[in-house]
C-alpha cells in the first residue's frame, strides 16, 4: 500500500523545513569586533559575495573577508579587525 497524497505532501513540507533550517544555520554573521569599509579595488555592482571576498583579501593583508552590502546599487565591503 502506497503513501496517501496527504502523507506525500507532509513529507515534502518537512524536507523543505529541514533544508531551510540547514541553510539558515550556515549564514555567517560578522562578529562585532570587525570594522567594515568599502573596497578600493572592487569595481561595479557587487553581485557575488565570493568575488568580493577574494578582492578584499587580495587588496590588503589586514582584510579578513568581504561581502556585498545591502545598499543599492550593491557594493563590495571589506572587513578588518578593529
Amino acid at each position: 500500500m502506497g503513501l496517501s497524497r496527504t502523507n506525500k505532501n507532509l513529507i515534502v513540507v518537512l524536507l523543505l523545513i529541514v533544508v531551510m533550517t540547514a541553510e539558515m544555520s550556515c549564514i555567517e554573521e560578522k562578529p562585532v569586533n570587525y570594522c567594515k569599509h568599502l573596497s578600493g579595488k572592487y569595481h561595479g555592482w557587487c553581485i557575488t559575495n565570493g568575488s568580493c571576498d577574494n578582492t578584499c583579501i587580495d587588496e590588503d593583508r589586514n582584510n579578513v573577508s568581504g561581502d556585498c552590502g545591502d545598499d543599492f546599487p550593491p557594493r563590495c565591503y571589506c572587513y578588518t579587525y578593529c
